[in-house]
């Protein structure tokens, strides 16, 4: 969905996040993609979910929200989302997955390449 909207978040922050995120991105000129999507996330992040995100994405500057890591004591500690934060880096490491951006002609910047 476009930069700004809610795919991915609880309907009850949906009609606040397209008010406010939209104002707050242009007060202060903040870098974003064109493109948000938040459903590669706990149950959702699965390598079919992925696959059918990166067949779909639309032109432009795409972010996918995650969360990978590994769950060390800390994070075990600290966070109740541990476990499938290993599942996330597992899934987007796979040969398949790099295959498929490549295939898609998907490149892979940080928000410091995003364009002003």
């Amino acid at each position: 969905c476009p930069s700004g909207y809610c795919d991915g978040l609880p309907e009850a922050l949906c009609a606040p996040a397209q008010d406010f995120v939209p104002r707050l991105t242009a007060k202060f000129g903040t870098k974003k993609p064109d493109w948000f999507i938040g459903t590669f996330y706990d149950e959702q992040a699965s390598y079919e979910q992925l696959m059918a995100i990166i067949d779909q994405l639309e032109s432009g500057v795409s972010e996918i929200m995650c969360h990978p890591g590994y769950a060390d004591q800390a994070l075990m500690e600290g966070s109740a989302y541990n476990k499938p934060r290993e599942r996330e880096i597992e899934i987007l490491s796979l040969d398949s997955i790099r295959q498929a951006l490549q295939e898609h002609g998907v490149r892979l910047i940080h928000f410091g390449d995003l364009p002003n």
